[in-house]
């Protein structure tokens, strides 16, 4: 019999401790990958978020190239995160608007923000804004409509009543509506009977750059 405290408790002991180091080195390697990787663009990624929602844009190229750059930083420290995959996507939709007079560019530029979405879309499949933003990325690079329409249709089952995904979805619908599906467009007329005048005013007013306008229906007939 072995008294308590004798060897098999020491080498029961040691044998914890050989688990527990290589698990606690982890952990804290994570850590510090995790914390390296936010801090490499925490100024950045606001800015984008800002580019993005049409709060301000790009005042240079150095100005875009620098936030491109500190999101890449993020990303070769933490290249499966599906966070600083989908800012890439976007610091790309941006140079992608921002030289939409330039097809070729415009259509680099989207290709590649799409390709960003999809590799996060990889990682996280549930987030419905970037499932909008690939529609949106596949729409403005010439993608095959199939395509587009795929995507459009994720993120409207994910997050059907989500305010930063409904702007987009009506965005990529009026873009393009003679192509959208008979599905796509009742979903915006639809969408358009159901919120605020004013609501309804900034849907026409986009819109409009598509030569389209909504008719509000007649009092009492919503549904």
């Amino acid at each position: 019999m072995t008294k308590a405290g004798g060897p098999t408790w020491r080498w029961r002991s040691w044998v914890l401790v050989a688990v527990a180091w290589p698990l606690m080195a982890w952990v804290l390697y994570q850590g510090q990958r995790m914390a390296r990787a936010d801090w490499a663009s925490i100024s950045a990624r606001p800015q984008v978020v800002q580019w993005v929602s049409g709060e301000s844009a790009p005042t240079d190229a150095a100005a875009w190239e620098a936030v491109r750059d500190d999101i890449q930083r993020s990303l070769d420290i933490q290249p499966d995160s599906p966070e600083f995959l989908e800012r890439m996507g976007d610091v790309l939709s941006v140079a992608g608007q921002q030289n939409w007079a330039d097809s070729a560019l415009r259509m680099k530029h989207f290709s590649a923000a799409a390709a960003f979405y999809e590799r996060a879309i990889a990682t996280r499949p549930s987030e419905p804004g970037t499932w909008a933003m690939l529609a949106a990325a596949r729409q403005a690079a010439g993608a095959p409509l199939a395509s587009v329409h795929a995507a459009w249709v994720r993120a409207q089952e994910l997050g059907p009543f989500e305010g930063h995904v409904q702007p987009l979805l009506m965005q990529v619908v009026l873009a393009d509506w003679d192509h959208a599906s008979t599905a796509m467009q009742d979903w915006a007329k639809t969408l358009f009977d159901r919120v605020s005048p004013r609501t309804q005013g900034e849907i026409n007013a986009l819109a409009k750059r598509y030569g389209i306008q909504f008719q509000p229906d007649p009092p009492g007939t919503k549904p």
